[in-house]
């Protein structure tokens, strides 16, 4: 598509010169048609030329510069000196630009380095550059135009689709193109515009630019408004969203926002089945490792985490529902269908399963529970939907009154750890996550990936010496696991995890422990990954009551 862009741009320019040359003739400026026809040849003809010697001008400069601001100067600099000699000669800055840009990246150096740097603002020109033609959208004068504008607009959308499946019908083009490619093209307007103001500084043309004017931005609008969600939805019907996370297996069919939908809705979260072998549970087990149910969809996963983290701690799960206090008591038979999921689940793995109500508020039901069970860690849930972060007050209250981790689930899809992604800033949160990865990796063997985020402005030397004593504490530590480490330098935290998470079932981190104007005032980056992140991820809160040791990287 953005082939047919550069083409359908480059010859609507050189057909403008044309037809301004004839518009001359019709309104008794011109000198002549041979006069005309070879004032058309000279500015096609000389803005290629310029054009094209300053992209030679710009590649050759670049090879002699390294830094981005030196060469952002330089190729500004030609950039500018190119448009206005054009616009001294009377000639095409449009075209002119666009033969610099397609000399350079057809060179066979191919130095887009220039292009790179121009990229960082873009987006603010492209405002100042609509925002100037709406400055001539003059609503008053659509009436002036009446049917002209309307048969303007319809046509720009009919010439669009038909010459383009016309176009590759002739050339043969696979029917994925005929269809589509003509509505993915109805935004692009942005040389329209230029062209349209090209009009109103010929004074040749102004008492026709009132007219021609408001009629093209007009349609231009109407297009812009609509253009760009229609040119998605080709673009992802169309299959070439390259850049787009793949369709999930378990979407069956889904569109994009449907299937974000439907996974974070009970309907959507599922447990993979377990596949190895039966756990035995220790001799003596000391203490409980407790979850919290308080949904069906979530109870069976929640009791999986729970047995494996009971596992590694010598424990048993234990499985605790807070009722409200005015509830009525239930029956055994009723407590038996209450607690199956979680019963069931465990029993599969080869845990006996404790379970236990208490009629109480849940952050003070489940700090009970645990204190008096001798809790070696307490296994909650993310509320299903888009507001998983409204489990906070409950979380904190459980937090702050136990003296084990807290592990806070965000469910999405299916749960699985086959491969996990450990993201961490700083060596210390190796201590609080060590437990839970080891839990996780005793039980199953997955890979892990642990991902340190570094600053963006860190050097190399930094960059390198934390990835051998990354590599170092996990080579130490991980004997029998297939664990690697990516170093990142991020200039943003939660782009990074979210970038690496795809490849990965299943996140686990930390979460610093702030609450009221201290959360609202900055932040918290696993509140944010929970938020946005696809797959299921797993928090851990360690409490402010528990000494915790850092685990040094070296």
């Amino acid at each position: 598509m953005l082939a047919v862009v550069a083409v359908d741009d480059g010859l609507a320019i050189m057909i403008f010169g044309m037809a301004v040359s004839a518009a001359h003739q019709l309104t008794g400026g011109g000198a002549g048609t041979l006069h005309a026809i070879l004032a058309v040849i000279w500015e096609i003809g000389a803005s290629i030329a310029i054009g094209v010697f300053t992209g030679f001008c710009i590649d050759f400069i670049l090879h002699k510069l390294h830094e981005r601001g030196e060469m952002l100067t330089a190729g500004l600099a030609l950039l500018l000196l190119c448009g206005e000699t054009t616009r001294l000669l009377h000639l095409s800055p449009l075209l002119a630009g666009m033969m610099a840009g397609f000399t350079i990246i057809n060179r066979a150096e191919r130095d887009v380095r220039l292009f790179r740097a121009l990229n960082a603002f873009e987006p603010p020109i492209y405002v100042i550059f609509f925002t100037l033609a709406g400055v001539h959208l003059d609503l008053s004068a659509l009436k002036l135009a009446g049917w002209i504008g309307l048969v303007y607009f319809v046509f720009r959308i009919l010439g669009k689709y038909f010459g383009s499946w016309l176009g590759g019908w002739m050339s043969g083009a696979a029917p994925v193109v005929r269809n589509y490619l003509g509505l993915a093209l109805l935004p692009q307007a942005g040389v329209a515009i230029g062209l349209v103001f090209m009009i109103s500084s010929d004074p040749r043309l102004a008492q026709w630019s009132t007219i021609i004017t408001p009629v093209v931005l007009a349609g231009v609008v109407l297009s812009e408004l609509g253009g760009p969600v229609l040119a998605r939805l080709t673009i992802e019907k169309a299959g070439e969203a390259g850049n787009s996370v793949p369709a999930r297996s378990e979407c069956e069919g889904r569109s994009p926002l449907a299937c974000e939908k439907w996974l974070r809705s009970p309907a959507g979260i599922k447990l993979s089945p377990w596949e190895d072998k039966k756990l035995h549970p220790a001799a003596n087990p000391q203490g409980v490792v407790v979850c919290g149910a308080y949904h069906f969809a979530t109870a069976r996963a929640l009791a999986r985490i729970a047995t494996v983290l009971a596992h590694y701690y010598h424990a048993l799960p234990m499985s605790v529902r807070v009722l409200k206090k005015n509830d009525v008591k239930l029956s055994k038979a009723e407590q038996d269908t209450l607690f199956l999921p979680e019963s069931d689940e465990a029993d599969q793995i080869g845990y006996p399963l404790k379970r236990e109500i208490l009629y109480d508020n849940p952050a003070s039901g489940l700090v009970a529970a645990a204190e008096y069970n001798n809790a070696r860690a307490v296994v909650l849930g993310y509320p299903i939907g888009r507001n998983p972060l409204a489990l906070h007050k409950v979380l904190d209250g459980v937090a702050d009154n136990v003296l084990c981790p807290v592990v806070a689930v965000r469910f999405v899809g299916t749960m699985a750890w086959n491969r996990i992604l450990v993201p961490f800033l700083f060596s210390e949160e190796l201590g609080e996550l060590l437990p839970i990865v080891e839990a996780m990796t005793t039980s199953r063997h997955p890979a892990v990936t642990f991902q340190q985020l570094l600053p963006a402005d860190a050097s190399d030397d930094e960059q390198k010496t934390s990835e051998e004593e990354l590599q170092d504490w996990v080579d130490s530590t991980f004997f029998d696991v297939n664990a690697e480490v990516i170093i990142t330098r991020a200039e943003s935290r939660l782009e990074a995890i979210l970038k690496e998470a795809p490849a990965h079932d299943l996140l686990v981190m930390t979460a610093a422990r702030r609450r009221g104007i201290k959360r609202g005032l900055f932040g918290s980056l696993a509140d944010a990954v929970v938020n946005n992140c696809k797959n299921p991820v797993f928090v851990i809160y360690v409490p402010t009551k528990q000494n915790q040791h850092p685990v040094p990287l070296q």
